[in-house]
């Protein structure tokens, strides 16, 4: 009988832990208080009325209170009854119990305020109902009914006229009870099993529940061994459990203090209750089971929640990916029978598969080892489950994940238990809508299912994702982005969890830390103070590159383990502003580590001298980290991290090369397919990241086929080339990993973009790009004819016959785009450029085209040119004067800077035309007589327009000098320049 009495005990507490536990109280309870019991009430009644004991069978006690009410009437009733409960009694130790459980709602046949009282005392929020008028009233889930009345009302069920008329008296009291009784798990405390009042409940019990019931549990204090199976089974088929006190195995343990209770059976009930609200101190498979089975369901877990759900965070440490503990029962018993199971040792196929679970657990918290005192007792095989949704993020290859969904899209059958996952494939696809409405269907079976776990994650999903659907323009109408703004609103995380069963809250403690972003803000949190680590292990010596004590290999782990638990587990909140400064602080401090000039070794450690000690230095950037940068970093962080601490160069080994070139490619064949405007940030990353990486004439070549695909397809914008050039610069400058042929490829698909597109004209950009090509390609072979020479050619042509004055406008940037070609081409082409640039400037001018075609020295400074663009800057400062407002672009300025530039390159040959500009515009002001310039007006934006001689030419000038010094200095100290200005700053001004 003691299996029964634990498995009665376990689903008393589960009850009591999903709020399903209503107690019924007798009046043993307020007995040892002193109270009388309801015999020793009765008692009182017979001598009134001359009756002897000895004369009464059980059935006459319910009359003896009847005989005496129709002899003596109400008043001196009641006033008997008063008189007997007229004892200074207060609530016992056994009230105090009650309480323990958290019942939803107590139940007595008590006519005294016990309960009550200790409830008040112990700020409890009971509603006492002992009235039927009471009970609409209630406005609290949990209430105290006083089924058989209360003195005060003096409404009491006491004689057989009560007991008979109870259906009229207490009709809606009876009712509640009745429906308590049909969907709480009841328990029984206080009576004997022979009391009238329990034959009536019990019968109760019986007629509701009939043979789909919820057996109710009676505590018996008083049982007698040699009836004990017999009264056992009466009964349980009357839908009543009876738990005998001596049939239940060292009951008395559980009693820490001595019983303050004088009575008996008042300490046997006080045993019994202390036995069912503790826990068994023996823990058996089931219970680590039970304890493991919901963290099952996420794909990834952190060793932190598996400690705490199994209780051993104090007696347990984490090293790393390691385990280490000198004293835990815990693990040795999990252990114990984990290396039975790989032993195939165990043949209960219930046991294995329980087993099996345990060791997935703890495979999917990444542990590796386990150790006892220092000793490798367990290591965690890990099983190679490749994840392809996850593999295809991590390699950029959306082509595989749009596939996938469109799949889905068109899959007739889906499987149900994978709908999170089905949603966050839509989700990485930016299919958001679509990722919406399979997170509903999801929570609906969830819910349905009482799957907890998938509830509460795609809840979370769909709040934090509707969020950001309800906000951004997508291909859903208005009616249904309000729609589900109204939905997420609907969406209380926090109440959400606060109405989970109990019993859950404890084993799925780990979703409230998701559910309420706690995991967000400490992950923050431990990345931000590993990152004060690994800036103090810059003068930090070490003895070994043990990855689990040197700190830039725990926030590399720590970054790592951070991303697998968002992706992994299916949480849609990588565009949140805490994730990705998550990711700007794990790439910052690793950053810094990485530009430490050298490792510093001493040879003489001053801890074990002889020894030899060493900083430690990241050598290589591996592709995780890669990864990140290009993933949740915005391009001007990275510009930012990069010049702050002065990267010169990302050494990458070749493996990890291949894959960040294959991520590449991978993105850019998607970008073709869609022309996705939200990656265009992660193309822009590469190409920077590029910039930096010694990639090799081959890589080369694969990226530039890439940006030529790109080209091609036309879906870069003009100002986009920006990237495209500066990666073909840094490649040639710092790595010499140039392919003329390749360049030339490239730069003959420019031209052809740009003679084929009319609009859109971005002449700045493209014409410093073409620029930058072509200069690069003349330093690396300057006797190659540029293929571009023949495009040219044929296109110079039909320049000069067109009449129309679009296709002038349209010739007039041609040319301007075909003057960096001049120093690629042939002598022929050359001339030919020449001459029909001078044709073009005398028959219709153009200030852009002079001075690209005199600093391209294409052409001579001319004086006759000179005056042609004094008159048409006076033209243009004439129409200023008369429009109200700015017009952008502001030509005055643009063509008063070329000019100043001009001059200051002695390629001006009447600079009397421009001095009478002077006061137009600041820089032109500078530069045509930089001694006797105003340098309080002096802006630091200008500094950037500077070349390196012209910063040396106003350096000379000590007023100069000293003013932009000083702004220069201000600036610096608040850290609001980059390293270029700095640099410049230390070479011309300091």
């Amino acid at each position: 009988m003691d299996s029964f009495i634990k498995e009665s005990k376990k689903i008393i507490r589960k009850a009591m832990n999903n709020n399903k536990l209503v107690i019924f109280v007798g009046a043993g309870v307020s007995a040892n208080s002193g109270l009388p019991s309801w015999k020793d009430l009765v008692n009182e009644f017979r001598k009134g009325i001359g009756l002897k004991e000895n004369e009464l069978s059980d059935d006459d006690y319910l009359k003896i209170p009847q005989y005496y009410y129709n002899l003596r009437k109400e008043k001196e009733y009641y006033e008997l009854i008063n008189e007997v409960f007229n004892v200074n009694a207060v609530p016992n130790i056994l009230h105090d119990l009650i309480f323990q459980f958290n019942p939803t709602t107590i139940i007595t046949t008590n006519y005294d305020e016990l309960i009550e009282e200790r409830a008040e005392e112990k700020g409890l929020f009971y509603d006492v109902v002992s009235r039927d008028k009471d009970l609409p009233y209630t406005q609290n889930d949990k209430m105290i009914i006083k089924m058989h009345g209360d003195l005060k009302y003096n409404n009491i069920v006491l004689k057989e006229e009560d007991y008979l008329s109870y259906s009229s008296n207490f009709k809606l009291i009876e009712n509640y009870i009745k429906s308590l009784l049909s969907s709480n798990v009841v328990l029984f405390i206080g009576y004997r099993i022979n009391d009238i009042n329990m034959k009536i409940i019990f019968q109760w019990v019986k007629d509701i529940l009939k043979n789909d019931f919820q057996p109710a549990y009676f505590i018996n204090t008083s049982a007698k061994k040699d009836n004990n199976n017999i009264q056992f089974d009466y009964y349980k088929n009357r839908g009543i459990n009876i738990l005998n006190y001596n049939e239940a195995e060292k009951i008395d343990s559980f009693s820490d203090n001595p019983c303050s209770l004088s009575s008996p059976e008042g300490k046997k009930l006080y045993d019994f209750l202390l036995y069912l609200l503790n826990e068994e101190k023996v823990k058996d498979l089931d219970f680590y089971y039970q304890r493991l089975v919901d963290l099952d369901y996420l794909n990834v877990i952190r060793i932190k929640d598996l400690k705490e759900t199994l209780g051993i965070s104090r007696e347990v440490s984490q090293n790393g990916n390691n385990l280490e503990f000198s004293n835990s029962e815990t693990l040795d018993y999990l252990i114990k029978k984990l290396i039975e199971l790989d032993n195939d040792d165990i043949e209960n196929q219930q046991e294995i598969s329980k087993l099996e679970l345990i060791r997935r657990v703890f495979e999917k918290s990444g542990i590796e080892k386990i150790k006892k005192n220092q000793e490798t007792i367990y290591k965690v095989k890990k099983k190679q489950n490749k994840n392809r949704l996850i593999k295809s993020i991590l390699e950029f290859d959306y082509i595989s994940i749009h596939n996938n969904t469109n799949k889905m899209i068109n899959s007739v059958e889906e499987d149900k238990s994978k709908l999170v996952e089905r949603a966050y494939n839509f989700y990485q696809a930016k299919n958001y809508y679509e990722a919406y409405t399979t997170l509903k269907k999801a929570s609906k079976i969830a819910f349905k299912n009482k799957n907890y776990i998938t509830y509460s994650l795609s809840e979370f999903n769909r709040y934090y994702l509707g969020r950001i659907l309800s906000s951004i323009s997508t291909d859903i109408n208005e009616e249904e982005r309000i729609k589900i703004k109204e939905e997420v609103g609907k969406i209380d995380l926090d109440e959400l969890y606060f109405e989970l069963p109990a019993d859950k809250k404890r084993s799925i403690s780990f979703i409230k830390k998701i559910m309420s972003f706690e995991f967000v803000y400490i992950g923050n949190n431990r990345i931000m103070k590993l990152g004060e680590e690994v800036r103090k292990d810059k003068n930090t010596y070490y003895l070994t590159e043990n990855k689990n004590s040197v700190n830039i290999f725990k926030l590399k782990r720590e970054a790592h383990n951070f991303w697998d638990f968002i992706n992994k587990n299916y949480l849609m909140i990588d565009n949140y502003k805490e994730i990705k400064t998550y990711f700007y602080r794990y790439i910052q401090s690793l950053l810094f580590n990485y530009s430490f000039v050298k490792e510093k070794i001493r040879k003489d450690s001053i801890l074990i001298p002889g020894v030899k000690v060493k900083t430690i230095k990241i050598k290589n950037i591996d592709y995780f980290s890669s990864f990140i940068m290009i993933k949740y970093l915005k391009k001007k962080e990275l510009i930012y991290l990069f010049e702050e601490y002065d990267i010169k160069e990302l050494k990458v080994k070749e493996q990890e090369l291949e894959k960040i070139i294959k991520s590449f490619k991978n993105l850019i064949n998607f970008f073709l397919k869609l022309d996705n405007r939200v990656l265009k940030n992660e193309i822009n990353n590469f190409l920077y990241l590029f910039s930096y990486i010694d990639i090799g004439k081959s890589y080369f070549n694969d990226i530039l086929d890439s940006i030529m695909s790109l080209i091609k397809n036309k879906v870069l914008k003009s100002h986009e080339y920006r990237n495209i050039s500066s990666f073909i610069i840094e490649q040639n400058s710092s790595f010499n990993n140039i392919c003329v042929e390749s360049l030339d490829e490239l730069l003959f698909k420019l031209m052809l973009l740009e003679i084929e597109n009319e609009k859109n004209k971005d002449l700045y950009f493209n014409n410093k790009i073409i620029n930058n090509i072509a200069s690069v390609i003349n330093k690396n072979d300057s006797k190659l004819i540029s293929k571009s020479s023949k495009l040219v050619s044929s296109l110079l042509e039909n320049l000069i016959t067109e009449t129309s004055e679009s296709k002038k406008n349209n010739n007039k940037y041609l040319l301007n785009v075909i003057v960096p070609l001049f120093k690629i081409s042939n002598e022929k082409v050359k001339e030919k450029i020449r001459e029909t640039i001078v044709t073009f400037l005398d028959k219709d001018f153009d200030i852009n085209l002079y001075y690209n075609s005199v600093r391209g020295k294409i052409v001579d400074s001319n004086e006759n040119y000179e005056k042609k663009a004094a008159e048409i800057i006076q033209n243009e400062i004439d129409k200023a004067k008369k429009r109200e407002g700015k017009v952008y672009p502001d030509k005055v300025k643009d063509y008063l800077i070329k000019i100043g530039n001009l001059y200051l390159n002695e390629e001006i040959v009447s600079p009397d035309l421009f001095f009478k500009f002077k006061g137009e515009n600041e820089i032109f002001d500078l530069f045509i007589d930089i001694d006797n310039f105003d340098y309080d007006q002096f802006k630091i934006d200008w500094i950037y327009r500077f070349s390196l001689s012209l910063h040396e030419e106003i350096s000379k000038n000590k007023k100069a000098k000293k003013s932009i010094k000083r702004k220069l200095k201000k600036k610096i100290i608040e850290e609001q320049v980059n390293k270029d200005l700095k640099e410049i700053f230390f070479e011309y001004y300091d």
